[in-house]
């Protein structure tokens, strides 16, 4: 069930053996201690009158344990992401742009919406702000802030 081959082991030695790396891959080992671990639990439920799993239960934990355990001890590689940070890019000369945004509270069925012109220069030219007791979602305040940039005056 698990791929990993127990390889010739002294009868004296064999415990210790299998710690070495030499004898056996790291991830072998980690599913030979575990597997040891689950018989040893299984054996002391059995000892103790409690209900013991099916053996493929047990191997199947075993398995699933030691990839875990594995994982966690191999280095993972951090995979960078090639994000460029968003910025406000002027409009052309003589043109205004219009930014709008929206925000919601959820927890009390609230938002706001934000309106701001600005010009070539990026100089505030004028802007509005609107509070809204009642709100159904953000994406709701979001297309509220846009129908609310006809009403900015500046």
């Amino acid at each position: 069930m698990t791929g990993a081959k127990l390889p010739r082991l002294h009868p004296a030695s064999w415990a210790t053996d299998l710690l070495l790396s030499e004898v056996c891959s790291d991830k072998n080992r980690c599913i030979f201690i575990i597997g040891m671990y689950s018989l040893w639990m299984q054996r002391n439920s059995r000892r103790h009158g409690e209900a013991v799993k099916p053996i493929r239960l047990a191997v199947q934990w075993a398995i699933d344990t030691a990839y875990d355990l594995w994982l966690l001890s191999t280095p993972q590689q951090q995979t960078v992401s090639q994000r460029t940070a968003a910025a406000w890019r002027p409009p052309p000369e003589g043109w205004f742009k219009c930014n709008t945004d929206g925000a919601f509270y959820p927890q009390r069925g609230r938002g706001a919406t934000g309106v701001v012109l600005r010009g070539n220069t990026g100089i505030f030219n004028a802007g509005c702000a609107r509070w809204y007791p009642h709100g159904l979602d953000a994406l709701t305040m979001e297309a509220l802030a846009f129908r609310g940039r006809d009403s900015c005056k500046g």
